[in-house]
């Protein structure tokens, strides 16, 4: 197929108008921005929460461009960038998550092990992209919008908040801090966030974490204590004295909260 290459400097049948009233681009460099904004986007949202962001934008973009042949390619071109972009950080995915978390990675150990991979993928998927066809994409002005525009506070007070969120993954602020100042931030700024949470979702990872510490939380108490599970209550009394098993508690909640 022969490649097409916009003219930005004339009027002819093929751009039907003068660039000033209609906006051309390379479907080439479409799909690179589509892909790499993935690719970046899953390093701080998340891979997934990155396709369901960017995908529509990718669909709206070869669309309103009547390209709609290259939908397919690209969307699987953002799929693998979303889960290749999304190895370097730590809430870049579930499963890094839950390695960073349960063998307590450093930050600076997990990002230098996770870089090499990394460095690999960005030059395999951009040389995925420059294998696609250049094809001349063209909005018509009829078609172009009029744009929306972020209002800057808004925007500035959201960013901060999901800046505070990063912090929290990073360990360099306690959860119950940033937790509380969500909260009473969103309460005072914006109340109606709070009610288009999912809190069924909430509460099913609420309840995973909460069986995980009951487990931990026994078996250190037993093992504390040298009682050999279960601790059954006929000995209780000769096995676990009262106040050393609340004294126990009290050491093992914090150190299984983080476990």
């Amino acid at each position: 197929m022969k490649n097409e290459t916009p003219d930005f400097g004339k009027k002819g049948p093929q751009y039907g108008s003068w660039i000033p009233y209609s906006v051309v681009m390379v479907s080439l460099a479409a799909a690179l921005a589509l892909v790499y904004i993935t690719f970046i986007g899953s390093m701080l949202i998340a891979n997934d929460m990155a396709l369901i962001t960017f995908l529509p934008l990718g669909y709206f973009v070869f669309s309103v461009t009547d390209s709609k042949r290259d939908v397919a390619v690209v969307f699987i071109l953002q799929n693998i960038a979303a889960n290749l972009g999304g190895m370097l950080t730590p809430f870049g995915n579930p499963q890094n998550l839950y390695l960073y978390a349960h063998y307590h990675i450093a930050n600076g150990e997990f990002v230098s092990i996770m870089f090499p991979p990394f460095a690999v993928s960005i030059a395999l998927i951009t040389l995925c992209c420059l294998l696609l066809p250049k094809r001349a994409l063209r909005i018509q002005a009829s078609q172009q919008g009029q744009g929306m525009r972020l209002p800057p506070a808004r925007t500035a007070f959201y960013l901060a908040l999901f800046a505070l969120t990063i912090l929290m993954v990073f360990r360099l602020l306690p959860a119950w801090l940033v937790l509380a100042i969500l909260i009473v931030s969103l309460l005072i700024a914006d109340r109606k966030a709070l009610k288009m949470v999912d809190y069924c979702l909430l509460l099913t990872f609420g309840t995973w974490r909460g069986l995980r510490l009951c487990a931990m939380c026994f078996r250190l108490y037993c093992k504390e204590t040298r009682c050999s599970p279960p601790c059954c209550p006929a000995s209780a009394s000769a096995m676990c004295p009262r106040p050393f098993c609340f004294r126990s508690l009290r050491r093992i909640i914090p150190r299984c909260w983080w476990a």
